[in-house]
């Protein structure tokens, strides 16, 4: 798995992490009882032309909506132009309108070895293809989420950036 593959999953899996780690309580309070919750997914780069981890695609299967509790197919396609190092992290954050639910950072080298990727980190230079399945909760809150996820180096340089927008519908 590749730098690529850890920037799919921490946007898709933030708000999985979200939504399971919100008190089942609260998920009820906001969540809609009936249909099932609809998820449509956009994504655009907030990067520069600098940046060392280039996105050129980054497509959810179903395209325009999935199931809560169904699989999603994330299928990214990129490059690293530099070569990346252990020590690189990731800044999320996660919001509705204005209001900030998650903002944390994350080691990207420990993220792929606790997760038992196939690529460990240093990541070479060339281009990536990803494909990976990532499992939505059974219960989503409705809403507008806006992940954005931060790649620097061990030196703070940008990596990359990419800003996802999730809209979760009754």
């Amino acid at each position: 798995m590749t730098r690529l593959h850890i920037i799919a999953l921490t946007l898709i899996g933030t708000l999985v992490y979200f939504a399971n780690a919100v008190p089942n309580n609260l998920v009820e309070a906001f969540s809609i009882r009936g249909d099932t919750p609809m998820v449509k997914w956009s994504w655009q780069s907030c990067g520069s032309d600098a940046d060392s981890v280039k996105t050129e695609s980054f497509d959810v299967f179903p395209s325009s909506s999935a199931e809560a509790g169904k699989d999603l197919t994330i299928k990214v396609q990129g490059s690293v132009t530099e070569r990346v190092e252990d020590g690189a992290i990731v800044w999320v954050e996660v919001k509705v309108g204005l209001i900030v639910l998650l903002r944390k950072t994350y080691d990207l080298c420990e993220i792929a070895r606790d997760a038992n990727f196939s690529l460990q980190c240093p990541v070479e230079e060339g281009p990536y293809s990803i494909e990976e399945d990532v499992a939505l909760p059974n219960q989503l809150p409705p809403g507008k989420f806006i992940v954005t996820a931060k790649g620097y180096d061990v030196n703070d340089v940008q990596l990359f950036c990419i800003k996802g927008e999730v809209q979760v519908q009754r």
